[in-house]
């Protein structure tokens, strides 16, 4: 749970409290509160506030790193599966007691999943021995993006599939000077 929502959550037990405080013990508003809870769950929550977040989605977010060594032809990566998972945020005011002010009372929904595989396949190409390149792959929502993190070469990235994808990567003829060249990122 969040900051936001604990601060809602509690806001009116602490308004309630400081109230309590200050008046002094109430044994008989004390044992009211069985009844306030009652009435509470028959109220018709109005609209949620204008700058409420309620229904906005998102989505986790997977990644992972894979690395390719050198090798005489090609170059095949192991299949990688990533998941991400929607959630949606859904708030509701709650009335806050003695106070008349309204407060939202947010969590987050779960919704669906979304698995893809994904192999890297690099054509040849010539690497310093013992040398690996590494790429980072991430998956959020239905969106898959491929990232050199530390390359040799520049590539030209070809994305083959949608839940089984296979990345095939053409690296330039020359390898780049120093030890990180940059390929464009494929989404």
């Amino acid at each position: 749970m969040d900051t936001k929502a604990l601060v809602l959550l509690f806001t009116p037990a602490i308004l309630s409290a400081q109230s309590a405080k200050a008046a002094g013990p109430d044994f008989a508003r004390a044992l009211d509160l069985k009844s306030f809870i009652e009435a509470a769950r028959e109220l018709q929550p109005p609209a949620p506030p204008p700058n409420s977040h309620n229904g906005h989605k998102y989505f986790s977010k997977d990644c992972v790193r894979i690395e390719l060594g050198e090798g005489e032809g090609p170059v095949q990566s192991a299949r990688t599966a990533l998941t991400t998972q929607e959630f949606t945020e859904v708030c509701t005011p709650v009335p806050a007691p003695d106070t008349g002010l309204l407060v939202e009372h947010c969590f987050h929904k779960p919704g669906p999943a979304w698995t893809r595989t994904v192999t890297l396949l690099a054509r040849p190409r010539q690497l310093p021995a013992g040398a690996k390149e590494v790429f980072e792959v991430c998956l959020e929502g239905k969106k898959l993006q491929l990232k050199p993190v530390s390359v040799s070469h520049e590539y030209t990235i070809e994305k083959r599939g949608e839940e089984d994808v296979l990345f095939i990567l053409t690296p330039s003829e020359v390898p780049k000077a120093g030890t990180a060249a940059v390929a464009r990122s494929v989404r």
